[in-house]
């Protein structure tokens, strides 16, 4: 039986609480800024065989709406950077960014479409995927991979799909629907499980009155030492 969007009231009711919560702990859900994207990419660059100046990348970490700007099709910004940006602000392992930048070239035609609006979001999941499943590493995942199709999406409706996002949706969901190997997203997610996890998210956008985004952040929550009351509600609830 394939897994279908059933979600459970009482665990929706507990994510709506908490989410009111969090908003008014507060002004901002949006707590995650990663690394400074130059510095990332001058590291990357000096170690990978695919090169690019990064001279006009930020110093600064960057704000999901700043990110968003930069991946913009009239950005001014190549795909380089945009990819490199991204990676940054996810705080993606350096060394896994070399990966990723020395098999560059078999993503940017992707990259390319989903900022010109040519790929939709499991179109765009596809393509990675295969890549991804291929024997040469590819450096990053699913959980970076989303991330890639959410800021260069024209939409920005393709929703990042990593551990916490996907806890998330298998708690709120009766039946899980991303697959986790040690609480990572694993390979055997395809384009179905992606576009079952988007169409869960606004779903629950729906319902509770918020913005598909603002589901997505909320999913994923705060975590660290001021742990935000979603995340704390997954830490203790989730079933591996």
């Amino acid at each position: 039986m394939k897994p279908a969007i059933d979600l459970d009231e009482e665990k929706l009711k507990s994510f709506k609480e908490a989410t009111k919560r969090s908003y008014e702990q507060a002004s901002d859900v949006e707590t995650w800024m990663g690394q400074v994207p130059r510095h990332w990419a001058e590291y990357v660059i000096k170690r990978s065989h695919h090169k690019f100046m990064p001279e006009k990348l930020p110093t600064d970490r960057l704000s999901r709406q700043a990110l968003k700007e930069i991946c913009h099709v009239n950005s001014g910004y190549s795909n380089e950077e945009c990819v490199a940006s991204i990676m940054a602000w996810g705080g993606q392992n350096r060394k896994h960014g070399v990966l990723v930048f020395n098999r560059f070239n078999e993503i940017t035609n992707t990259v390319s479409k989903l900022r010109s609006g040519v790929l939709n979001r499991c179109e765009a999941y596809q393509a990675f995927y295969d890549i991804w499943m291929q024997k040469e590493p590819l450096g990053m995942g699913a959980a970076y991979f989303t991330k890639i199709i959410f800021f260069c999406g024209k939409d920005h409706n393709g929703y990042i799909m990593d551990q916490w996002t996907s806890k998330s949706a298998n708690i709120l969901n009766k039946t899980p629907l991303i697959k986790l190997s040690s609480g990572h997203v694993n390979k055997k997610n395809g384009v179905e499980q992606y576009k079952l996890f988007c169409e869960l998210v606004e779903t629950v956008a729906e319902i509770i009155d918020l913005t598909a985004e603002n589901v997505e952040l909320s999913m994923f929550s705060r975590g660290g030492r001021q742990k935000l009351p979603w995340r704390k509600f997954v830490i203790e609830n989730y079933k591996k």
